[in-house]
């Protein structure tokens, strides 16, 4: 039931999104360069993170409510590398925002490892 409705308002977001991108996409190229541009850039990138986190939301109940504590062990470690690689993927371009975000991610995921493993 929950998952049902996270993806509902994975849907509805990725809705926000496309009409945001639509937006910004048949704006001007000036007005695309100053600062209304800058504010659809930032919403399109906000839309982008509130869905990766519903996503992830998601990923979590499923894991949960489906695997056993080895399993869930071994997924915590996973998406801890995961996030991981894509935070140094985001610093090597120099988006450092992102890149904190998905460091934070990572940790979340490694604390989680620690505490299915005993090793908290």
């Amino acid at each position: 039931m929950i998952n049902k409705r996270l993806d509902e308002l994975k849907n509805e977001i990725d809705t926000l999104l496309k009409a945001e991108r639509e937006d910004f996409d048949n704006m001007p190229e000036t007005f695309q360069r100053d600062d209304k541009g800058d504010q659809a850039q930032a919403a399109i990138d906000a839309f982008k993170e509130a869905a990766d986190f519903v996503v992830t939301a998601s990923e979590s109940l499923k894991m949960a409510m489906k695997k056993t504590p080895q399993e869930k062990i071994i997924e915590a470690n996973e998406w801890s590398s995961r996030h991981l690689a894509d935070a140094n993927e985001a610093a090597e371009r120099g988006d450092m925002m992102k890149a904190e975000k998905l460091y934070a991610k990572s940790q979340y995921w490694l604390d989680r490892y620690n505490k299915l493993a005993g090793n908290s």
